[in-house]
């Protein structure tokens, strides 16, 4: 399962996603930047690489599933804020 880090030391404002693929002694863990300080984007981002790492792992993974996980993984990136009639604040 996949998880989000912030650098403990705080050299980097950016979070990080952990996953893995392969099983037993072909186990690989990876530990990649999502490049962003958003939280929920990078969430969606890490999710959508491990998906990607576990179709891929199957031999299915071809550039259209590909485009359609990441397409997937930031859809909500476009969808208009919900909840908020006004910015938040002292108003």
């Amino acid at each position: 399962m996949a998880s989000l880090h912030k650098d403990p030391k705080e050299r980097s404002q950016f979070w990080y996603c952990a996953y893995s693929s392969g099983t037993g002694a072909d186990r690989k863990r990876y530990f990649k930047s999502t490049k962003t300080t958003n939280k929920r984007a990078a969430w969606e981002i890490c999710r959508a690489w491990e998906q990607a790492t576990r179709v891929g792992e199957t031999g299915k993974l071809t550039p259209e599933t590909a485009r359609e996980i990441v397409a997937r993984g930031v859809a909500w990136m476009k969808r208009p804020a919900v909840g908020f009639s006004r910015p938040l604040g002292n108003a």
